[in-house]
């Protein structure tokens, strides 16, 4: 993957904008997404800049790239993985090709497709294309948000990029905070639809496009997620077998690549099917990646062998402490640009950087299956809420410790507790995020960490809940309690945080890029379409999942109790001393409650903490520390040391 980057003024950019100074800055800030190339194509009113990390085609592709005749340019960030079938259909339509990559067949689908052309998109992608003859420009997101895109519109300058840091070096950009993001962050782990954590910088929306010209700009979303009963009337034993192909076929198609490609392993169900059969169509032995840690109530490493050794794979793995947890913290913040509720990113950027030393350039990861396959915990507690509210509270006692095994209060001792907690939080089918209530209840503990002024100020607006009704569809509200839970998580958890955070961010930290053979648009589909006991059969989460790979699979990773990946938190961090950092700085005083900041820091240092303030630490940390460099406007990034070593196309008649 790469970074994309563009400026926009009808009628002329500014000088301070379009000067090389600047210019190296912004590319500057994009250099990590790609640091093979850097492109830049230059007229009176248009930049558009890349990035490039060389996946397809390394010797050619250089962006932005031009059509045949010139009229359009694009600047593309992405793979997408049906190019071959799609290049076919465009020479059969009379169309000529000067690469092998990917990026010119997205530029000719568009030109002879339109916007019909991201339907036929099977991938991962953010772009821009400018028409030069209309002045117009598209730019398009995937459907679910693997690649970011930001944009914003300031001092008669429309401005875009792949980072937020990329656009505020640029100093005719605000960084005024969105402190509002806070309350959409501590309730649903992301930002909510176009909203970042920048004030007057908006994010594109997956499965959306956008058009700009002379005119004004239009956003128009090209696909959602939907439910069908489709296949409903298939046997169990048929969907299995069309799972299988599609899976097979969804990872045969991400192998394609022209650098050295390898595959996570965590030790999991959805790692350990890619891992297995990625290994047995791969030409050369596929090697895989994993994450061990020091402190065993974290550590996989019994799953990872065992997968190795069966499936026969040879893998490598880092063996992380808290030191490096706490070491890499505030790098880990600078490339994720918002604030996090947990630690579990910084292993991931650790692992990515190891897979970068080790001259991988692409890997296979296992995102999305939990969500399209109903494999979180969230799934079954939303059962269980609606089972509460209308049962014998002991007949479900033993399902309710069962939902979070590894957190130590979810035993018997606290049955009662526990039953009481659920009951205070009845599902109700008439509120559409009910299924989100107790993570929305968490996150209002944050809140009270937050300096008074700032609490004011954010409940004016207390929108969050109501910035997420806004982007529900109208379908939505005939879906089924489960499919609302899943709709929710996939618009929040996995988009703004499983796939930013903990994936795109970390991987790009170290020129990596990631691949997700279950957000695959035909596997999306499938599931969506089977019945729900296919998914979560007697409270076995991702039912058809195992029952469809149990032959490739050790059984004790079939019948594996979920287990999330996890990393050490609080504790680790307040024994390096970075919250008195934190403290001593003048601006903390205006953002939070400095007494409750410290009692905090003390309940966890002395053990009598709760799984909720440990969360509650991390996002009070990470907020300071990503407004340290908000503020800052990313001082630590680099311009390209040599503008001449850009290549730059001028169009001087525009």
């Amino acid at each position: 993957m790469c970074g994309i980057l563009g400026i926009f003024k009808i009628d002329g950019i500014d000088h301070s904008i379009s000067s090389e100074k600047n210019l190296s800055l912004m590319l500057g800030g994009l250099v990590e997404r790609g640091p093979d190339q850097q492109g830049l194509y230059i007229s009176k009113s248009t930049i558009l800049g890349h990035s490039r990390l060389s996946i397809i085609d390394p010797l050619n592709g250089t962006q932005p790239m031009q059509c045949l005749n010139n009229r359009f340019v694009i600047t593309y960030n992405g793979e997408i993985f049906n190019y071959n079938e799609l290049k076919d259909l465009l020479i059969s339509h009379g169309i000529r090709f000067k690469t092998n990559c990917d990026t010119e067949v997205v530029l000719n689908a568009y030109i002879k497709f339109g916007v019909k052309c991201l339907d036929m998109f099977n991938g991962q992608f953010s772009f821009c294309i400018f028409d030069k003859r209309k002045k117009e420009f598209f730019l398009a997101r995937d459907k679910i948000g693997i690649l970011p895109l930001f944009y914003t519109n300031q001092k008669d300058h429309f401005f875009f990029s792949s980072n937020l840091k990329s656009l505020l070096v640029c100093n005719s950009i605000s960084n005024e905070v969105n402190f509002n993001s806070l309350e959409q962050i501590a309730g649903f782990w992301s930002t909510i639809g176009e909203n970042t954590f920048l004030k007057n910088i908006q994010s594109l929306e997956p499965g959306h496009y956008m058009k700009l010209s002379i005119s004004g700009r239009t956003v128009q979303k090209y696909w959602d997620l939907n439910f069908n009963k489709s296949n409903f009337h298939l046997s169990f034993t048929k969907q299995k077998e069309i799972l299988k192909d599609l899976i097979q076929n969804s990872i045969k198609v991400r192998l394609n690549s022209d650098v050295p490609l390898c595959s996570y392993l965590s030790g999991g169900l959805d790692s350990s099917i890619i891992s297995s059969i990625a290994s047995n169509i791969c030409s050369q032995p596929l090697k895989t990646f994993s994450i061990r840690f020091t402190d065993i109530a974290f550590d996989e490493s019994e799953f990872q062998n065992l997968i190795s050794d069966y499936s026969q794979i040879e893998n490598f793995f880092i063996k992380v402490n808290g030191h490096l947890i706490a070491e890499n913290f505030e790098n880990s913040i600078w490339h994720i640009e918002q604030p996090v509720y947990r630690t579990a990113p910084i292993p991931m950027l650790l692992l990515s950087r190891f897979v970068n030393d080790n001259n991988y350039k692409v890997t296979l990861t296992g995102e999305g299956a939990d969500e399209i396959a109903w494999g979180y915990e969230i799934f079954k507690e939303t059962l269980l809420r609606k089972n509460l509210k209308d049962s014998n509270d002991s007949k479900w006692v033993k399902e309710l410790i069962e939902i979070y095994p590894y957190l130590k209060h979810y035993n018997k001792r606290n049955a009662n507790q526990l039953v009481t907690f659920y009951k205070s939080f009845p599902y109700d089918d008439s509120d559409p995020i009910s299924s989100h209530k107790i993570r929305l209840s968490q996150g209002k503990k944050f809140m009270k960490y937050l300096s008074a002024d700032l609490q004011d100020n954010i409940f004016k607006c207390n929108r969050a809940e109501e910035e997420l009704e806004d982007i529900l569809p109208a379908e939505f509200y005939n879906f089924s309690s489960l499919q609302k839970t899943q709709y929710i998580e996939m618009k929040t958890f996995l988009q703004g945080y499983l796939l930013s955070s903990q994936g795109d961010r970390m991987l790009m930290a170290n020129s990596v890029e990631g691949r997700y053979p279950f957000l695959d648009s035909k596997v999306i589909n499938f599931f969506s379409s089977i019945t729900p006991e296919s998914k979560l059969n007697n409270n076995t989460e991702k039912y058809i999942l195992k029952e469809t790979f149990k032959d490739i699979l050790p059984n004790k990773i079939i019948n594996r109790q979920k287990y999330p990946y996890r990393a050490p938190e609080a504790k680790i961090l307040i024994a390096s001393k970075l919250a008195e950092k934190y403290l001593s700085e003048t601006y903390t005083k205006d953002l939070v409650n400095i007494d409750l900041f410290k009692r905090l820091i003390k309940k966890i240092d002395q053990n009598s903490n709760s799984f909720s303030d440990d969360k509650c630490f991390i996002l009070l940390l990470s907020f300071l520390s990503c407004y340290s460099n908000t503020i800052s406007r990313y001082k630590n990034i680099k311009p390209i040391n040599s503008f001449g070593s850009i290549n730059i196309q001028y169009e001087c008649s525009i």
